[in-house]
């Protein structure tokens, strides 16, 4: 599994919490995983896993302050209206941003962009780039370049 598949995993643990009210915790959905239903192509190696469950449980310790920061960036909109899906993307693409090291914040993006337009539309991926974009001119472009 490469770690665009692993990022699209997380998305998925961290849509179908959103969607359950944040019931549900990464090891529950890990454990009722079924090849093709919850995880995108094989079931996740070891270092994937390990990804999955820092991005997963990294957004719903850090869920206040990440919500915090995409609500800056939305024009017009409120944080309980976005759509769940742009909203999970942007919860995992945010949590990478500020509390992960070594990835491109621009990979990010492009991949959370992608992710939206997998699973939503191309209308919901350009809102996500905005969004995000408009986070890394103001926030990151200082810190990180790549």
């Amino acid at each position: 599994m490469s770690r665009k598949y692993a990022r699209e995993n997380a998305f998925k643990v961290v849509f179908t919490d959103i969607k359950e009210e944040n019931s549900l915790n990464w090891e529950e959905l890990a454990s009722e995983e079924k090849d093709g239903e919850i995880w995108s192509g094989k079931a996740p190696g070891e270092e994937d896993r390990k990804y999955i469950e820092n991005v997963c449980t990294g957004v719903k310790e850090h869920a206040a302050q990440i919500d915090e920061t995409i609500g800056k960036y939305l024009r017009g909109w409120a944080i309980d209206r976005i759509n769940r899906v742009c909203l999970a993307a942007l919860r995992v693409a945010v949590y990478e941003m500020k509390y992960l090291d070594g990835i491109p914040v621009k990979v990010s993006a492009a991949e959370a962009v992608a992710i939206v337009k997998k699973y939503a539309d191309e209308k919901e991926g350009k809102f996500v780039n905005g969004v995000l974009g408009e986070y890394i001119k103001n926030e990151l472009s200082d810190q990180k370049e790549n």
